[in-house]
């Protein structure tokens, strides 16, 4: 389920024009002053019901910060507790300059977005403006963000499978579409380097490969769960390991090496190499970190390394995903076949466990 977040009609804040980036970027640009006028390093001020804007100065640099909050309840401590939701943070430095654009994990998943949520966009785009990023980003590397909408969409995460809300934001990157949970850019234009680091969210449309992604991830929490059972109760160790291909090229894939006494043997560990971070019936989202060293006059097309990543990942995903789950497959027949009880004895829970992972799957992600 998808949420786009909208102003209602008569929530906006008194003195706030119809221009919402401009009033914005007129506060920032008053708390920015008023911090310079009074020599101060440090400012810091509620623009809004639940959201701050702060400043944080040097001779070198200056900073400026929109803090998103809201009251999260949390189960565990039985009460509701202030947090940052959503943030932006752009930075101007005598060396280089950074944007960055940040939404919470791990948010409750009883939370619902608050209404001045729906800032978060002109609030980017103001911060851009206010230190002149923007131009210092079109100029330096031909680079230009305009934040468009927010959403909200409840997904599972690859850790927990908790279906959780996740906060998403659509951006334009050079007038191409994309949509992302995070963003961040650090450029040292002295030292011609660009430092890249994301979460975007890539549609799949297949819900086949979702099941798929969520028996993986069950089966990575409950197969590292009955081995740490096995290593207490019957003094089995295990550890993680890779196992390389024979010859170039070859598959790769992530093992448990586990010791019964005088025996090891090795069982596939359920992890996609792509790093997935949330993932649903239509969609996925997964992380990308990259320092970019290039060359005098060379601009970074940051839209095409989007796209190019976009097919590349749903390549993989797809690709590896079926070669896991065939692989632990083979490997409870493998067990259930030796000669060795204490090797039937692993083939038989992991057989049950991947049954298991499956009914699973089917519940969570029906059709």
């Amino acid at each position: 389920m998808s949420v786009r977040l909208t102003q209602a009609a008569g929530t906006k804040p008194a003195g706030v024009s119809a221009d919402v980036k401009g009033w914005l970027a007129k506060r920032m640009s008053e708390v920015v002053e008023r911090a310079s006028r009074s020599g101060w390093s440090f400012a810091s001020e509620d623009i809004l019901p639940g959201v701050f804007a702060s400043l944080d100065a040097t001779r070198s640099s200056k900073t400026v910060r929109l803090g998103f909050i809201d009251k999260l309840f949390y189960k565990a401590y039985d009460r509701l507790v202030e947090e940052v939701v959503a943030e932006v943070m752009v930075a101007a430095e005598r060396t280089g300059y950074k944007a960055w654009l940040l939404t919470k994990d791990d948010l409750p998943p009883s939370w619902w977005p608050p209404q001045h949520l729906s800032l978060l966009p002109a609030a980017f785009n103001a911060a851009l403006s206010v230190l002149g990023v923007d131009r210092r980003l079109s100029r330096g590397l031909g680079l230009r963000l305009e934040a468009r909408g927010v959403q909200y969409r409840r997904m599972y995460t690859a850790w927990s499978l908790e279906r959780v809300p996740v906060v998403i934001v659509d951006l334009n990157v050079n007038g191409k579409p994309f949509t992302l949970k995070s963003f961040r850019v650090e450029h040292r234009p002295r030292r011609r380097e660009v430092h890249l680091d994301f979460d975007v969210l890539f549609r799949h449309g297949d819900r086949k490969l979702a099941r798929r992604l969520y028996v993986l991830a069950w089966l990575r929490r409950e197969l590292g769960d009955a081995l740490r059972r096995l290593s207490e109760e019957k003094g089995y160790s295990y550890e993680a390991d890779r196992s390389y291909g024979s010859y170039p090229g070859e598959w790769m894939r992530r093992v448990y090496r586990v010791r019964l006494g005088d025996k090891e043997v090795e069982i596939t560990r359920p992890e996609v190499s792509v790093g997935i971070r949330y993932f649903d019936e239509e969609y996925i989202v997964t992380g990308f970190v990259d320092n970019y060293e290039y060359s005098r006059g060379e601009k970074i097309n940051l839209a095409e390394m989007l796209a190019k990543i976009r097919e590349t990942v749903l390549e993989e995903v797809e690709l590896e995903s079926s070669r896991l789950v065939a692989a632990l497959i083979q490997d409870a027949r493998r067990l259930l076949h030796g000669k060795d009880p204490r090797l039937k004895e692993l083939g038989h829970l992991l057989a049950l466990l991947i049954i298991r992972a499956y009914e699973e799957a089917e519940m969570a992600i029906p059709g």
